[in-house]
């Protein structure tokens, strides 16, 4: 059992995490505890961050990919799109329809390396889908923050290509 304090009421600052964290099992906890947390919290937990590092190792690498690869230089709103489509993959609403174009392709293919991670972590660490999900968002959040702080189409892929090489040692 995963307990936490009821007298302070310290772990959050809510009730309701509080009792998720006395009267749940340390994954039930998990669970309510990534349905209160904003996407600057889950940056901060271990077990989303390592997550969150995932999802944005593989953007990051599947940029440099078609750039080497295809020439083609995806942009933000194209990393927003397929983090989208890997969200409705997961929950089973995708639609089947083959991508129409090389856009819609490249969006779908890095959408479906997305949902690979998922499927491999759900494997091997039990990751649900919701908690996934969360990873993603919070990736999407991400992106979000770095493209207005760049003030240009790239301002996140960018930040990726100076981020992940320092962060996985490259």
């Amino acid at each position: 059992m995963f307990h936490g304090d009821l007298t302070t009421g310290s772990v959050g600052g809510q009730l309701g995490i509080v009792y998720c964290l006395s009267y749940a099992s340390e994954i039930q906890a998990r669970k309510c505890l990534s349905l209160t947390m904003r996407a600057g919290d889950l940056m901060q937990d271990p077990f989303y961050s390592r997550l969150i590092f995932a999802i944005e190792g593989q953007v990051h690498d599947y940029d440099l990919k078609t750039h080497d690869a295809e020439g083609v230089t995806l942009k933000d709103s194209d990393v927003k799109s397929a983090l989208r489509k890997a969200i409705s993959l997961i929950k089973g609403s995708g639609n089947s329809k083959p991508p129409k174009g090389q856009s819609d392709r490249l969006k779908f293919a890095l959408a479906r390396e997305i949902v690979e991670i998922c499927e491999n972590e759900r494997e091997v660490e039990g990751v649900s889908a919701v908690e996934f999900t969360r990873a993603i968002l919070a990736v999407e959040d991400t992106l979000k923050l770095r493209r207005e702080m760049a003030g240009h189409s790239r301002g996140y892929l960018e930040f990726l290509r100076e981020f992940i090489p320092g962060a996985r040692g490259d």
